[in-house]
C-alpha cells in the first residue's frame, strides 16, 4: 500500500528581455528594451511552490493569470499572504507552512489550475446518484433501470439485492452507461449487511467493482473486474482485486452492517474506503489497457433460497463520475490535410485552421471531425509566409504570420479577416522576429510570444509589458531539441505543448502553468503511433480550449511527408478538488 506523491514541479526562467506592444499600425521598441530604456530579468526561481511561510521572493514576478478569477487558499493574515501570493508559494519546493505536504498536494494549493491538471482528484462531476436497494420489490429495474442482469442474476428482497451465484459460476448485474476510465473518476460505495451464518465452508462473496466485458448469463459464468472490492462473509474481509491479483486485504465488521468505496482514478491510482478510514495504492491499473467499464455488483452466496440462513445483502450502491484533465487521454488520430505548421482557434462555437501548403496559408473549419477546406492567403512579391497563428479578439478572427522579405528579415504581422477570408497584406506588428504563437486567458486577454535574438519574448496586448513571463524549456535534455510550441489557456491554467526531437523521432511534452511564470512538467503526452501518417512522431503542435475539452493539431511524420493530424481530448473546463 502506497500513498500519493506529489509530480515534482519544474521552474525554468532565463534573463528574458522584453518589449512592448503597440496598437494596430505600430511597431514594437528595440528587441530587449522597454519604451522607458530599461532591461528585464526574469531572474532564477526556485523549483516549486507550497502554500505558506515565506511568500515567495521579495520582488516577485507576476505574468498573466489564465484564469485571474481562480486563486489558491484564502487570505493568511498571520504571514502576510493574500490568496493571489499562492500563486508563487504553490511552487517553490518548500514546505513553507510545516504542514508536511508540499505545493500542489497541499489543500490550499490544490485547485489551481497548474496544479489540477493531471490531478485524479480535481475534476467536474457529471454524474451524482444513490439508489435504495431495499426498494426493489420483485423487480430490479423498479430501482434500478439501467441494470443489466447477468450469470444466475440477482434476488430482490427487503433487506436489499442477493447474489445468486453459486459453487460454479456468479450472478449479478451490470449497472449504469460505460464509463470512460482514460478521464473519469469514479466513487463507488455499497452498504452491506453481513450474513448471519457463514462458517469455513462458506460460498458468500459480494464484488463491487468495475466491469469492462458484458458476462453472458446462465450457470458457470464467471465475471472479470478491472478493479473491484470482494468481501468474504466467512473471513469477514474485504480484497481490492485489480486485474484479478490481490493488492490489499482490510478487515470489516462481522454482524453490523457496514459501507465499503471503491475510488479509481484516470491516473491508475486506487483508494479503498472504510468507514473514516482511506487506504491509497499508487499507479496499479492501467486506464487506457481498459477503456470503458461498467459499474458491477455481483458474487456468490450459499442457499439464497433457505428461510434458516439470511444471506449477505447489498443494501445501498452510491456512484460518483467526474471529469478529470488528464494530459495523454486522446482520442483517436486522423489526417485533416497534406502540410505543414498548423494552428487552431475556437471561439463562438467555431473552430477554424489554417496551416502552410506550398508556400500558402491554407485555411478551413472543423465541424465535428470533418475538415471544411476555405480560402487560401498568397504571399506577394518576393515575400514568403510562415507559421499561421488564428486568434479571435471577440469580434473579429486575425491571422498572424512571419513574412520573410527577399533578404531573409522577418516580421510578424497581422491580417483581418475579410468575412470568411484574410487579404494578404498585413500589418507589422513585430519586427526582426519570428514564429508567433498566440493566446488569450479565459477571460479573453491577448498574449503573443514570438522568437527574437533574446529567445522567446512574451508580449501583451496594448503595448505593455509582461514581466516575469517565460516561454522558455529546456533545449538540450538527453540530445533533444525543440521543434514547435503551442500555447492555451484551459481550466484555468496555460498549457505549452512543446515538441522535442531526438534524432529521427518527435513527441510532444505538456509543461502547465498558472501565469506564464512557473511551468510544472507533466512529461510526455503525445508520441508516434508506430503506424499510419503520424509513425516516427508528432511536431509543430497547435492547441485550443473549447468547452469539451483541447483540440490538438499537429504534423505526423512517418518517412515520407508532412501530414497535418488532429486529435482531442475530453476535459474538464471547471474542475475543482473532490
Amino acid at each position: 500500500m502506497t500513498h500519493l506523491t506529489s509530480s515534482p514541479l519544474v521552474w525554468f526562467a532565463f534573463a528574458a528581455c522584453f518589449v512592448g506592444c503597440g496598437d494596430a499600425g505600430d511597431t514594437y521598441p528595440p528587441v530587449g528594451v522597454d519604451d522607458a530604456g530599461e532591461t528585464f530579468d526574469g531572474g532564477m526561481a526556485p523549483e516549486d511552490v507550497g502554500a505558506g511561510a515565506d511568500g515567495g521572493p521579495e520582488s516577485s514576478p507576476q505574468g498573466l493569470r489564465a484564469d485571474p478569477s481562480r486563486v489558491a487558499g484564502e487570505a493568511d493574515p498571520d504571514v502576510g499572504l493574500d490568496a493571489n501570493d499562492y500563486v508563487l508559494t504553490c511552487a517553490d519546493g518548500e514546505d513553507n507552512d510545516g504542514s508536511g505536504i508540499i505545493d500542489c498536494e497541499d489543500a490550499r494549493c490544490a485547485s489551481l489550475g497548474y496544479c489540477c491538471t493531471g490531478n485524479g482528484d480535481c475534476c467536474t462531476d457529471t454524474s451524482v446518484g444513490t439508489m435504495d436497494l431495499t426498494l426493489c420489490g420483485a423487480d430490479l429495474g423498479s430501482c434500478a433501470p439501467t441494470a443489466t442482469p447477468f450469470g444466475l442474476g440477482l434476488e430482490t428482497t427487503a433487506e436489499g439485492l442477493v447474489m445468486r451465484g453459486d459453487a460454479f459460476g456468479e450472478g449479478g448485474a451490470l449497472f449504469g452507461a460505460p464509463i470512460d476510465l482514460t478521464t473519469q473518476r469514479v466513487e463507488l460505495s455499497a452498504t452491506i449487511s453481513p450474513p448471519q451464518t457463514c462458517g469455513s465452508d462458506c460460498l458468500e462473496t459480494t464484488v463491487l467493482g468495475l466491469v469492462s466485458n458484458l458476462p453472458e448469463t446462465g450457470a458457470g459464468v464467471l465475471a472479470d473486474s478491472e478493479v473491484a472490492l470482494v468481501y468474504s462473509g466467512s473471513q469477514s474481509r474485504l480484497m481490492l482485486l485489480v486485474g484479478g491479483r490481490e493488492q490489499g486485504r482490510h478487515d470489516v465488521p462481522r454482524t453490523d452492517d457496514f459501507t465499503v468505496g471503491l475510488i479509481v482514478r484516470p491516473t491508475g491510482d486506487v483508494s479503498v474506503v472504510l468507514g473514516s478510514d482511506t487506504f491509497d495504492y499508487e499507479t496499479v491499473f492501467l486506464p487506457s489497457e481498459t477503456g470503458l467499464a461498467r459499474v458491477a455488483l455481483y458474487g456468490r452466496a450459499r442457499n439464497t433460497d433457505a428461510g434458516s440462513l439470511s444471506p449477505a445483502r447489498v443494501r445501498a450502491l452510491s456512484t460518483r463520475l467526474s471529469l478529470c484533465d488528464i494530459p495523454t487521454a486522446w482520442s483517436e488520430r486522423s489526417v485533416l490535410a497534406e502540410g505543414e505548421t498548423p494552428t487552431v482557434h475556437s471561439a463562438g462555437g467555431e473552430v477554424r485552421v489554417a496551416w502552410m501548403q506550398n508556400d500558402v496559408v491554407q485555411l478551413g473549419r472543423i465541424e465535428g471531425e470533418t475538415l471544411v477546406v476555405g480560402e487560401t492567403v498568397r504571399p506577394l512579391g518576393d515575400e514568403t509566409f510562415e507559421d499561421p497563428e488564428l486568434d479571435h479578439d471577440g469580434t473579429n478572427w486575425h491571422l498572424y504570420l512571419t513574412v520573410r522579405r527577399a533578404d531573409g528579415s522577418p516580421t510578424i504581422e497581422r491580417m483581418p479577416a475579410e468575412g470568411d477570408s484574410f487579404g494578404n497584406v498585413g500589418t507589422v506588428v513585430l519586427r526582426d522576429a519570428f514564429e508567433p504563437v498566440v493566446a488569450r486567458t479565459e477571460g479573453g486577454l491577448f498574449v503573443m510570444a514570438a522568437q527574437t535574438s533574446a529567445g522567446w519574448t512574451v508580449y501583451q496586448e496594448g503595448g505593455s509589458v509582461l514581466p516575469g513571463a517565460d516561454l522558455h524549456v529546456p533545449t538540450s535534455r538527453d540530445g533533444e531539441s525543440v521543434g514547435g510550441l503551442a500555447l492555451s489557456a484551459h481550466n484555468g491554467a496555460w498549457h505549452l505543448h512543446v515538441a522535442y526531437r531526438r534524432g529521427t523521432r518527435t513527441s510532444l511534452r505538456l509543461f502547465v502553468s498558472d501565469a506564464l511564470v512557473v511551468w510544472r512538467d507533466l512529461g510526455e503526452v503525445l508520441s508516434g503511433s508506430g503506424q499510419g501518417f503520424d509513425a516516427l512522431g508528432v511536431t509543430a503542435p497547435a492547441s485550443t480550449s473549447t468547452p469539451e475539452g483541447l483540440r490538438l493539431l499537429y504534423v505526423g511524420d512517418d518517412g515520407m511527408g508532412a501530414r497535418v493530424g488532429t486529435t482531442f481530448r475530453v476535459a474538464a473546463t471547471e474542475a475543482g478538488i473532490i
